[in-house]
């Protein structure tokens, strides 16, 4: 009986497994497999527990995929028993970064902007938002669109970002998009020319300066 087995998918390359053996039972051996390649056979070591032995694999520098555990017994007379098995996948590829699709306009003085993405299918999605090194939203599961609220909070530039995980437990690089909230009313324009008044002219010209991105 397997008491503890590795959860599956995983990016574990050291994955363990935990088993109570037959009380008859001589000796108990372990293997492990991918494909039909048998990859280790060996005697299950035993555990701190009297009852329970154990097998930790070594995956590292092995390929992707779908291994097999197997255990069985051996009594003393010479007798197999049945075969216990357990399938194990390994995932170690990183899953591609979101896709952000849509984002709020930059700058902007929406004090209440969101974000949407998309990524791998299920997939579990962490969003943070920063300004500047002060955080701002730490690192929370999410979903999308993901929505914060800025009241009360300066203006500056604020970058989202936002990571998947995959059901393996690999993460992704982040994607990141910059919102510039800008709340600040523009100076009022400054007159350059005028025309004099009181005056006959029909067609009176004016003219003024302001900030460069006003409209």
């Amino acid at each position: 009986v397997a008491d503890i087995v590795p959860g599956s998918p995983n990016s574990n390359r050291a994955p363990q497994w935990t088993l109570t053996p037959d009380p008859s039972a001589a000796t108990t051996t372990c293997q492990l497999s991918l494909g039909t390649t048998v990859l280790d056979t060996e005697t299950c070591l035993p555990t701190a527990s009297p009852t329970t032995l154990s097998y930790t694999a070594d995956l590292v520098g092995q390929p992707d995929g779908d291994y097999t555990f197997s255990a069985w017994s051996t009594d003393a007379a010479g007798n197999v028993g049945p075969a216990l098995t357990e399938n194990y996948v390994l995932d170690s590829t990183v899953p591609k970064a979101p896709t952000l699709t849509k984002v709020p306009a930059s700058p902007g003085n929406n004090r209440n902007p969101s974000w949407s993405f998309t990524g791998d299918p299920g997939s579990t999605f962490h969003c943070d938002l920063m300004r500047g090194a002060t955080v701002v939203v730490a690192s929370t599961t999410c979903a999308s669109p993901f929505a914060v609220s800025l009241a009360g909070k300066p203006d500056g530039a604020y970058v989202f970002g936002v990571t998947s995980t995959d059901l393996a437990g690999n993460t992704s690089s982040k994607s990141s998009a910059t919102y510039v909230l800008d709340t600040t009313p523009p100076a009022a324009p400054r007159f350059i020319d005028r025309p004099v008044s009181p005056s006959q002219k029909r067609r009176p010209l004016w003219s003024w300066s302001g900030e460069s991105d006003a409209r």
